[in-house]
């Protein structure tokens, strides 16, 4: 064909490009409508499923049987190549395996044959198409697009389906998405699916996880695990962390972090104890509660235990190397006990380091169903403390650039009343339950419990907080002591 006069030849070729994208979605959409080619009556046991069929199960037919029966017919045709067509495209040994000794190899329509052999047919009337099936995987693509637009795949069939089309054609998935017809983020998100482990592919396809409200694995969640640049090992080590603990991906990879820091700082605190020559002791377990009466931060307590030959080394919740000596000081009448200073101070840090995680929480707009939730939480549970929590709100909220300027936390939330926004009362109402559990964590009254653990995992998720090694203790305790308040969370959202 000669050039367009006035195009030059990379325009006359991206043209032609285009038109043969054209045609090639054209006749894909024609052999899914099913509207042309011959239809023949053949055997049932002549026809052998597609051996890369991306659709692994069969979901029920009951309602397909009655509605065949009702009929009397399959109005829409199965399609099917004949098998000299399906082995002139697929010539490796597996195929021609697969597909054994039958006449035709069924492209789609596996349920309407399914429903065919239920109703104890031996025939049924198909379609033969056999300009669908080639070397370039035309034939997988119709067969993606028709399962894609019935939504009959889930995540990992998508999945697998895609990178059997972009193997067998050598297409780019920018191609991909010209030709399918669906958005080259959501290809590539797809095929990211399938650096998960076999046990977490599982966990996409049909998991009844607690962690998800009984569901799958969301494919959000998914990416995480598959994203991720670590080790296989520790892919799988974080999926039994977050089936153990009941906790969501990014929190499954931060304690994953702080199990390795733990195991990293006990190698180190292993090998400071023989370089100085003295012993070490895992100090919650030799002392229990009192561990922290046991610890050395001064320099001079530290130089003293060693010359009476008390000194040990060992590590805090995050592996961090403490000295510690066998014979705690005697505390006098009036004095804090070591223990409860360090405490103390300690819980102090880690309400600081709270701060900014709260913040970066607060500032983002609630999802639907996760506002319904929390609301719900603070009719039934958490109404005590409420003016501590506003003021808490209100501080994030502003510091975050959120509802209307105001000094006073409670002139800040009558703003937001009169202000007939909706979304932003429902917004504050969110913070405040998010105030209430930083509330809760922060009391120095009591031990924390599982609705603790969830708060803490929920920064984990949402703000990329690190525990404090303080934090890390608590956690540990809360969770072996598995104790959650009546109307507690139990998990995180």
């Amino acid at each position: 064909m000669a050039r367009q006069a006035g195009l030059s030849k990379t325009t006359t070729d991206d043209l032609a490009e285009r038109r043969r994208k054209r045609e090639h979605r054209e006749l894909i959409e024609g052999a899914v409508s099913h509207d042309e080619g011959s239809k023949t009556l053949v055997d049932l046991k002549e026809i052998a499923n597609h051996p890369h069929e991306p659709m692994e199960r069969l979901d029920d037919v009951t309602d397909l049987v009655a509605t065949i029966k009702s009929a009397g017919q399959i109005l829409s045709p199965p399609v099917v190549v004949t098998r000299a067509a399906f082995l002139a495209a697929w010539t490796d040994p597996q195929s021609a395996e697969a597909i054994r000794d039958a006449k035709y190899v069924l492209l789609f329509g596996h349920r309407r044959c399914e429903a065919a052999r239920q109703l104890g047919w031996e025939q049924v009337e198909v379609r033969i198409a056999d300009d669908l099936v080639d070397a370039t995987g035309r034939d997988l693509e119709i067969q993606f697009i028709e399962n894609f637009s019935r939504q009959q795949l889930n995540p990992i069939e998508e999945a697998r389906g895609l990178a059997a089309i972009k193997n067998r054609g050598g297409v780019s998935e920018h191609d991909m998405a010209d030709r399918l017809g669906i958005s080259q983020g959501q290809i590539n998100k797809r095929l990211q699916l399938l650096r998960l482990s076999e046990e977490l592919q599982l966990a996409v396809i049909g998991g009844k996880l607690a962690m998800y409200d009984d569901g799958p694995m969301p494919v959000s969640q998914a990416l995480v695990y598959a994203n991720r640049k670590v080790s296989t090992e520790d892919q799988a080590r974080a999926w039994e962390i977050a089936k153990e603990r009941g906790l969501r991906a990014e929190a499954a990879f931060a304690a994953l972090r702080v199990e390795q820091e733990k195991a990293e700082g006990l190698a180190d605190a292993q090998r400071r104890a023989t370089a100085e020559g003295i012993e070490y002791v895992d100090a919650g377990a030799m002392w229990g509660e009192r561990a922290a009466d046991h610890l050395l931060r001064d320099e001079g307590d530290i130089q003293a235990a060693r010359e009476a030959g008390t000194l040990r080394v060992t590590t805090d919740a995050r592996g961090g190397i403490v000295y510690a000596t066998t014979t705690p000081p005697e505390v006098t009448a009036g004095a804090v006990a070591p223990r409860q200073r360090v405490a103390d101070d300690e819980r102090r840090m880690a309400t600081q380091a709270r701060k900014a995680a709260c913040r970066r929480i607060a500032g983002r707009k609630p999802a639907t169903a996760d506002a319904a939730r929390r609301l719900a939480l603070i009719v039934t549970d958490r109404t005590s403390a409420y003016g501590e929590a506003l003021k808490l709100a209100h501080g994030w909220l502003q510091a975050s650039d959120v509802g209307p300027d105001a000094s006073d936390a409670y002139e800040f939330r009558d703003k937001i009343r009169a202000s007939g926004n909706d979304q932003l009362v429902v917004h504050l109402a969110c913070v405040m339950a998010l105030a209430y559990d930083e509330i809760r964590a922060r009391d120095p009254e009591r031990e924390w419990d599982t609705a603790d653990a969830a708060h803490i995992d929920r920064l984990v998720a949402e703000a990329s907080y690190e525990p404090t090694a303080w934090e890390l203790g608590q956690l540990d305790r809360a969770r072996t002591n598995n104790s959650a308040p009546v109307g507690a969370e139990s998990g995180t959202d």
